[in-house]
């Protein structure tokens, strides 16, 4: 089937009565939220029962996850490659189903084990765990936490250029909303069955629920239906087109590669996956050696998604006119606070509700830099093998925190360490932000 004759199967988006880019944002957010179950946020609900029914330690389950999201994240820029090439219909459907794929086998991982007659606890079944948990946990971050959200969050920015920012409200809103309620929910399907029908439960509505809606809805591009973005019409005599549109480059990756501003949003981007996996899997031990129960530990999530909303809702309106590097220090700052709500943390309430606000800008201005930097500073035509490659970093940058983290802990019993090293790699990021402007102008 032809390329454009596929794009108007089984419907054609140009004949709805609404422009088919609103309803877009609508499917991306969709999408991006159906990436829970491979984020951090999401695995960290099932970690404790997978130790234990499976006779792994924190050590041995942090390995296994550590590795596992590394061999993802190399290959990051793979699946934004492969994005640019067969589209957002195809890959948000394939990444769907694999990611189900991945949650039934580690579901049965127990039942794996049993066969193989390595539940026990010399070194040989402890290697072998880790190796069968490497396989799962590589496709669920692979397909879920990296190929799933960047198809769907492209999608979104293919469908608009001058309303970016207007249709990043929504993306983001509905991203945080489903991102910080994952856990709950999660949480509530294992206490009504248990953790291995849980995933199960999650791996059917993904592959099947959600991979039927991706093949049939989602739309890479508004041309390939007769559209533009964002429904505008064009015309020779459109005196509209402003100076920067019509000098607009569109960058190949080793052309990104070489731009200091790459760099500098790449980084910041990469210490925020750091810290922030860091800070959530290891957000019970936090508030414990802080004088707090867990039930005031997950209590963060809530109320630091709701200032996220508020500094991205804010911030994606005002993106279309400002500098993305001012959100940039914004996010940087918003780390900085996070860092020191968790070092003073036993001080009080007070550095409860920093954390809780550090927390949310941090989380909200990501979402506007993650999603809006690359098509502004680089273009559309190669925006999946950018923002692929960013995904890379950021991905690793979520590998490392589950085992560094966890090892000063257990060496020293505490994480003051850890904080003041992000905090002064904040710190400078911060100071380089300065000079990370817009090239494509």
């Amino acid at each position: 089937m032809r390329m454009n004759n596929w794009s108007k199967f089984p419907f054609n988006p140009a004949r709805w009565p609404f422009f088919y880019g609103y309803f877009v944002i609508v499917l991306g957010s969709i999408g991006a939220i159906m990436s829970c179950p491979g984020q951090t946020i999401g695995v960290a609900v099932f970690r404790n029962y997978l130790e234990m029914d499976l006779g792994l330690s924190k050590t041995g389950f942090g390995t296994a996850y550590t590795i596992g999201t590394l061999i993802s994240g190399f290959m990051a820029v793979y699946s934004g490659r492969l994005y640019d090439k067969y589209g957002s219909r195809v890959m948000a459907t394939i990444a769907a189903v694999l990611m189900g794929l991945a949650l039934i086998y580690l579901s049965y991982t127990p039942e794996i084990f049993n066969a193989l007659n390595i539940m026990h606890d010399d070194v040989y079944a402890i290697v072998l765990k880790i190796v069968f948990l490497i396989v799962g946990i590589f496709a669920l971050r692979f397909f879920g936490q990296g190929m799933l959200i960047l198809v769907s969050k492209n999608m979104v920015m293919k469908w608009f250029e001058e309303k970016r920012g207007m249709a990043n409200v929504y993306l983001g809103l509905f991203l945080v909303l489903g991102l910080n309620s994952s856990p709950r929910l999660f949480q509530h399907i294992v206490d009504a069955f248990d953790w291995q029908t849980a995933w199960r439960i999650i791996a059917i509505f993904a592959a099947l629920g959600f991979g039927l809606l991706a093949i049939t809805f989602f739309r890479d591009n508004p041309k390939d239906v007769g559209l533009e973005p964002d429904n505008i019409k064009k015309s020779k005599h459109d005196n509209k087109i402003s100076e920067e549109k019509v000098e607009k480059k569109n960058y190949t990756l080793p052309e990104a590669l070489q731009t200091y501003t790459f760099w500098v949003f790449n980084l910041m981007l990469t210490m925020h996956a750091f810290f922030a996996t860091g800070a959530a899997m290891y957000i019970k031990e936090i508030f414990w050696d802080a004088g707090y129960d867990e039930v005031k530990a997950v209590s963060v999530f809530i109320p630091s998604a709701i200032v996220a909303i508020v500094f991205q809702s804010i911030g994606s309106w005002l993106s279309d006119r400002t500098k993305l590097k001012y959100f940039l220090m914004i996010m940087a700052c918003g780390l900085m606070l996070s860092m020191a709500g968790i070092y003073w943390l036993h001080a009080g309430d007070f550095m409860y509700y920093l954390l809780v606000l550090g927390m949310g800008m941090a989380t909200g201005n990501f979402g506007i830099i993650s999603t809006v930097s690359w098509p502004r500073f680089f273009g559309t035509r190669h925006l999946g093998a950018i923002s692929g490659y960013n995904m890379k970093w950021v991905v690793i940058g979520s590998a490392l925190p589950t085992v560094i983290f966890g090892s000063l802990y257990d060496l020293m019993g505490h994480f003051h360490v850890i904080l003041i090293i992000c905090f002064v790699i904040t710190f400078v990021l911060a100071l380089l932000a300065v000079k990370a402007n817009n090239i494509n102008r």
